[in-house]
């Protein structure tokens, strides 16, 4: 049974009879439905009523194929959850679910007006389109308003036709705003999900696992929007075999502002961007603290690909391109950058990023940067500052880091504070630099200064590079733990105070948002070491508990004796003297003796 629950004023009644001939909708319309036909019914119904209408699904397994389409500017908002009679709700989208039965799309929201489209707490199941170039097999959408996706799993969709996409979910918006908040994409096939538009995209929370792709798109997602926030997302195991495929977890693009903050990213493969594939047009993009571990580009040469096996970065435009406090660690490469690859950036920041542990076929074991200015570009330098090399490797050359820098005259290569250790290669296994890639003996101007490397084999430039005093060569660095990726600096380390206050883009903090200088000079590499507690610190001697919420990034607390703290991270057992120190704001690691870390 379809419970209509109209919501209008007096007015509107009176006005209800004028609908066929008003210019503007009024008035909203609940249903309340709780089984596959009303479901249809009130899809139906209000696709012509010009009203607002809400459809809320009681708890359930609907097996059907639910289809709207309507020519109104008006909204559309389908909601799970909800208990018999729809009076309350729980937002789970495991208690809601729409079986497509694997014999057509799922759901379909279609307008060819403005019109507004949401969906929160449903799961879109078994869709399947068998057409060649067929979308969307969970959910289809297409409008000219915005779009909703909030707390939606979208599992095991299929489309079979040869250029098919967007299994999961397709919506493709011609000016609007997208916006998709804590929702799980689970082995569609092929490809998670596809979202573009004019307007901008904000992309938040999202879970993509196990989604594959046999063409040229992404596994995961791919996005392109005017601006594009993308933050907190998560993405593991989506595999696109295609060798011409571009992300094998995500790509993103955008005409304006690009932003991608604190994603992670592991075990993903595509023929370029294992991890992920950005696309910069023109606008800002900046890329800081993300996660990129165990993902691979696998295109090898067909087509110049498998470059960039965590990121590959792609500038088409000017714009500045900020990359800080990221993470790339075992990821691999046929070609270029088997941790990073940028290709045509016109400026480009490095800042507090650890490389470990990635490997190419080819070149820039850990980073790999090809700049060459397109016309019009804006032309800033290329600065690297404080960034960690460690256990990289290259088949042919450039086994920490790899550049070649066209254009001498309007480019600069700036290396300062960076450490580069025990990375290997046949050529330049710390730093390869190719500063007169075009030959023409104008080298472009290259800075080094206080960085760790080894200064003879360690070390390529194509043309004389001054290397002087203030550089370390090849001094053991002393990890915390350089073999399992730990690069934080021991108490013990030679590089403590040996960096440049005056590098230029010297970062306020280091990855762990410590401060960047203790002890009045700056350390090596992207970790400051925190030095000593200082009296400003609190000392505990009776038993706490604790909540990170009062304290900032690294603030340390030391305890008295026979402690215990208790807090969000669990309960510690500690003896007299022992350190608490704080980091990233939620974990703790302790010093003195207790073997504990919780990140």
């Amino acid at each position: 049974m379809v419970d209509f629950r109209f919501q209008r004023t007096a007015l509107l009644l009176v006005l209800l009879a004028t609908l066929a001939v008003a210019s503007a909708p009024v008035g909203g319309v609940t249903f309340c439905v709780d089984n596959p036909a009303d479901l249809q019914a009130a899809l139906d119904i209000a696709a012509g009523n010009g009203l607002y209408d809400t459809v809320q699904i009681v708890q359930g397994i609907y097996d059907g194929n639910f289809v709207y389409v309507s020519a109104e500017a008006t909204t559309l908002t389908v909601e799970g959850g909800y208990l018999p009679g729809c009076t309350s709700r729980v937002v789970d989208p495991t208690n809601t679910i729409l079986d497509g039965g694997a014999l057509d799309v799922v759901l379909a929201l279609v307008s060819t007006g403005a019109h507004a489209f949401s969906l929160e707490g449903v799961t879109l199941r078994n869709g399947l389109r068998t057409g060649s170039t067929e979308k969307g097999a969970g959910l289809f959408c297409l409008t000219d308003g915005s779009v909703s996706l909030s707390t939606n799993i979208f599992e095991d969709n299929q489309v079979t036709g040869t250029n098919g996409l967007a299994a999961g979910a397709y919506i493709q918006v011609v000016h609007r705003d997208i916006v998709a908040h804590n929702n799980i994409f689970l082995r569609n096939s092929p490809q998670g999900a596809k979202f573009s538009t004019g307007g901008d995209i904000t992309f938040t929370s999202n879970v993509f696992e196990d989604n594959t792709e046999t063409g040229g798109e992404s596994g995961g997602v791919s996005l392109h929007g005017d601006s594009v926030t993308f933050v907190g997302n998560r993405f593991v195991g989506n595999i696109s075999s295609n060798a011409l495929s571009d992300g094998g977890g995500a790509r993103v693009g955008a005409w304006w502002s690009l932003q991608v903050v604190d994603n992670h990213f592991s075990g993903n493969s595509a023929g370029d961007g294992g991890g992920l594939y950005l696309l910069s047009r023109g606008g800002p993009t900046r890329l800081e603290g993300n996660v990129f571990d165990g993902n691979e580009a696998t295109g090898g040469a067909v087509g110049g690909r498998g470059n960039g096996g965590g990121v590959m970065i792609l500038c088409t435009h000017s714009g500045a391109v900020s990359v800080t406090s990221n993470t790339f660690s075992t990821n691999t490469a046929r070609r270029f950058g088997g941790g990073l690859s940028f290709f045509t950036c016109p400026s480009l920041s490095l800042r507090n990023n650890t490389f470990d542990r990635n490997a190419t076929d080819s070149v820039g074991g850990g980073l790999t940067i090809l700049h060459q200015n397109l016309p019009g570009d804006d032309v800033g330098p290329v600065g690297t500052t404080n960034n960690s090399f460690s256990g990289n490797s290259a088949g042919v050359e450039g086994g920490g880091f790899y550049s070649a820098l066209w254009d001498a005259a309007d480019t600069s290569l700036d290396l300062h504070n960076n450490i580069f250790w025990n990375n290997t290669a046949p050529l330049g296994a710390d730093l390869s630099i190719h500063n007169d890639p075009d030959g023409d003996f104008l080298a472009h101007p290259t800075t080094l200064i206080a960085n760790d490397f080894d200064q003879s084999s360690g070390f390529f430039s194509q043309r004389p590079i001054a290397i002087g005093p203030t550089n370390f060569n090849n001094v053991d660095p002393l990890f915390v733990d350089g073999a399992s990726g730990d690069l934080h600096l021991s108490e013990q380390s030679p590089v403590i105070d040996g960096g440049e206050n005056g590098a230029p883009d010297l970062p306020p903090t280091d990855k762990d948002g410590c401060p960047r200088i203790v002890g009045g000079i700056v350390d090596l590499g992207a970790y400051e070491y925190p030095g000593a507690p200082d009296g400003d610190n609190l000392t505990l001697m009776d038993e706490s508990v604790l909540d990170t919420q009062s304290y900032h990034v690294c603030d340390t607390i030391t305890v008295g004796p026979d402690f215990v703290v208790y807090g969000p991270f669990g309960r510690l057992n500690l003896r007299a003297g022992n350190a608490i120190v704080f980091r990233d704001g939620f974990g703790v690691e302790v010093d003195g003796g207790v073997t504990a870390r919780v990140d």
